[in-house]
C-alpha cells in the first residue's frame, strides 16, 4: 500500500481522541488550549471526555466482535448448499446474541448519558456558587470604596473654630491636627505623670483626669466617626477569610494619616461603646503597626490598658526611634563610625 493510499484511511488514534468527540457535541473542550480554559472548564472537559472515551472503545470492541462473529459463522456454514426462507430465518436467528449485545450496549449508553448529565449538573451548580461568591465580593468592594470616598468627604467637612482667632475656622486634617496639638499643650501644662506607685487607685485617678481632659479638648465628630465604624463593620461581617480581612484593613489603614489615627485613638479611649474601633487599632496587624509609631505618651497607653486590656484590646507600646529599623547588634558595631560622622557634621 502506497503512502498516498494509506493516508486516506482514518487514523484510529485520532478517531478515538476524546477532544474530537467533545468538540462534536459542542463541549467546553473545544477551547482546551493553554490560557483559554478555567479550572472549572477543565473539570467540565474531564467529565465530558470520560464517557465518550468509554463509548469509543466500546464501539471499536463491538465492531471487532461483530466481525469475528460473522466471519466465524460464515466459515462454519460455508459453502451454503441451499438458499431458502427457512435457512435464511435460521441464519438470522443466529444473530440473537449480537442483538442482545446491542440492547445491552444501548442500555449502557443510556446510563452513560445519565451519568454525564449528573456530572454536568454538579459542575453547573459549582459554577453558580462561584459566580455568586464573585458577585458578592464585587458588591462588597463597591460598597467598601464608596464608604471610603464618603469618609474622605466627611473629613473635609470637619470644621473647628480657632481659639486664638475665633473668626478663623479650620477644616479637615488641619482641624484634627489643631485638636491634637491643643490637647498636647493642655496636658503638658497640667504636669501630671503616670504614678510610679503600684497603687491601682492612683492609676485610676490618673486615668480619670486624662479622660476628663480628653473630653474637654476633643470635639466628637459624630458623622466622621460613624462613617469609619460603618466601614469596619462590613469588613468583619462580610469578608470571607482572614486574608481578605487583612487586605481590606491594609487598604483602609493606608488611607489614614497619623493625625487621624491620633484623633481616633483618643475618641476610642473616652467612648466605651467604640469597641470595634479599639479592636481594630489593637488587634489588626496593619493598624497595630501604625499605632506603635504614633506620638502618644506611654502614660496614655498605660491608662488605655488599665481600662480595656481585660477586653482583649491592649494597646502596644510606643516604638522607639531605631526599633525595627537598625538591629541593636549592628548599631553597637557601628558606634565608632557614628561618633566620627557626628563629629564631621559638627
Amino acid at each position: 500500500m502506497t503512502p498516498d493510499r494509506r493516508s486516506r484511511w482514518p487514523n484510529p488514534a485520532a478517531w478515538l481522541n476524546p477532544a474530537r468527540w467533545a468538540r462534536r457535541i459542542g463541549g467546553s473542550t473545544a477551547r482546551c488550549t493553554a490560557g483559554h480554559i478555567t479550572a472549572t472548564g477543565k473539570k467540565r472537559a474531564a467529565a465530558e471526555i470520560k464517557p465518550f472515551r468509554f463509548l469509543g472503545l466500546a464501539a471499536v470492541g463491538l465492531a471487532v466482535v461483530f466481525a469475528f462473529y460473522v466471519g466465524g459463522l460464515l466459515i462454519a456454514t460455508w459453502p451454503i448448499s441451499e438458499i431458502s426462507i427457512s435457512k435464511a430465518a435460521a441464519f438470522g436467528d443466529s444473530f440473537g446474541a449480537i442483538t442482545s449485545l446491542f440492547a445491552g450496549l444501548g442500555f449502557a449508553g443510556i446510563l452513560a448519558t445519565i451519568f454525564l448529565q449528573r456530572e454536568e449538573l454538579k459542575l453547573t451548580r459549582r459554577e453558580l456558587e462561584e459566580t455568586k461568591k464573585t458577585l458578592t465580593r464585587q458588591r462588597f468592594e463597591d460598597t467598601f470604596y464608596r464608604l471610603i470616598e464618603l469618609y474622605r468627604r466627611n473629613l473635609e467637612e470637619i470644621v473647628v473654630p480657632s481659639r486664638s482667632k475665633p473668626s478663623r475656622q479650620l477644616r479637615g486634617l488641619d482641624a484634627l491636627s489643631y485638636l491634637n496639638e491643643r490637647f498636647k499643650q493642655a496636658w503638658k501644662r497640667s504636669e501630671l505623670q503616670w504614678p510610679r506607685s503600684a497603687s491601682k487607685t492612683k492609676h485610676i485617678a490618673y486615668t480619670t483626669l486624662l479622660a476628663s481632659a480628653v473630653r474637654k479638648t476633643y470635639v466628637r465628630q459624630a458623622r466622621y466617626i460613624d462613617t469609619l465604624i460603618n466601614i469596619l463593620e462590613p469588613i468583619e461581617a462580610e469578608a470571607e477569610s482572614e486574608v481578605l480581612i487583612t487586605v481590606y484593613s491594609k487598604v483602609l489603614c493606608s488611607q489614614l494619616t497619623a493625625v487621624e489615627l491620633t484623633y481616633i485613638f483618643y475618641q476610642a479611649f473616652i467612648n466605651p461603646d467604640f469597641h470595634l474601633l479599639r479592636q481594630t487599632l489593637c488587634n489588626t496587624a496593619a493598624f497595630h503597626a501604625r499605632v506603635r509609631t504614633l506620638q502618644i505618651p506611654s502614660a496614655h497607653r498605660q491608662a488605655w490598658n488599665l481600662l480595656y486590656a481585660d477586653q482583649g484590646t491592649a494597646v502596644p507600646k510606643r516604638q522607639t526611634r531605631y526599633q525595627d529599623t537598625v538591629p541593636i547588634e549592628m548599631r553597637l558595631k557601628a558606634q565608632d563610625d557614628i561618633r566620627q560622622l557626628r563629629a564631621e557634621r559638627r
